[in-house]
């Protein structure tokens, strides 16, 4: 699972597997190699994989669009129950006014 800033993402989000080479300055971390892992990337680059998130998309304190990826590499059986639970919690103890979700399949 990761959250970063929606705020400082730009354009659409898309997982890919990162080239050879490929890092980020990550949170609490210097540069972090992420080649060949599943990353999360939008126009700027890469910001997020399963393992380490980049600061680039940290959250920081006051804000208030926020995305949460729950990454799961055995089906989709049980993630709607999964995002339902997390909406509830992120509205009963985070102050949540909205929760959307989606489960995007990828191959």
């Amino acid at each position: 699972m990761g959250s970063y800033d929606a705020d400082q993402l730009q354009g659409n989000l898309k997982l890919r597997c990162a080239e050879k080479g490929t890092h980020y300055d990550g949170i609490g971390k210097s540069a972090v190699n992420i080649e060949y892992l599943p990353t999360l990337y939008d126009q700027s680059g890469p910001f997020g994989n399963p393992s380490s998130d980049s600061r680039r998309a940290m959250i920081q304190p006051g804000g208030h669009n926020i995305v949460t990826i729950i990454y799961s590499f055995d089906g989709t059986e049980e993630l709607d129950y999964w995002l339902e639970k997390l909406a509830s919690y992120l509205k009963d103890y985070c102050g949540v006014v909205e929760a959307e979700k989606a489960i995007i399949k990828k191959c």
